[in-house]
């Protein structure tokens, strides 16, 4: 969202004829490299993080799920073959 408003506000500045509608307008191409940049800077470990809050790596390993009221899961208490699996998962080149 920031990379669709830092766009928007240059296109303000260069002088572009756009309106309130058309200014975050943002083509497939351009769409597509912002997810490829924010992929390649996220952390494994947040990647992991959102695997375990999902419930669906404790689920398919047959793990309890961790208590609802935990909003902090290190990659520490959860087993490492999962945590082996989801940084896999982490480290795909798009």
């Amino acid at each position: 969202k920031s990379l669709q408003i830092d766009q928007a506000i240059d296109r303000f500045d260069a002088g572009e004829d756009v309106d309130g509608r058309t200014v975050y307008k943002v083509d497939q191409l351009q769409a597509m490299q912002w997810s490829q940049e924010l992929w390649k800077t996220t952390p494994p470990s947040t990647i992991a993080h959102c695997w375990q809050k999902t419930g669906l790596a404790v689920l398919l390993r047959g793990i309890a799920e961790p208590d609802a009221e935990d909003d902090v899961v290190q990659t520490e208490d959860c087993d490492e073959d999962v945590v082996d699996v989801m940084l896999r998962v982490a480290s795909i080149q798009l």
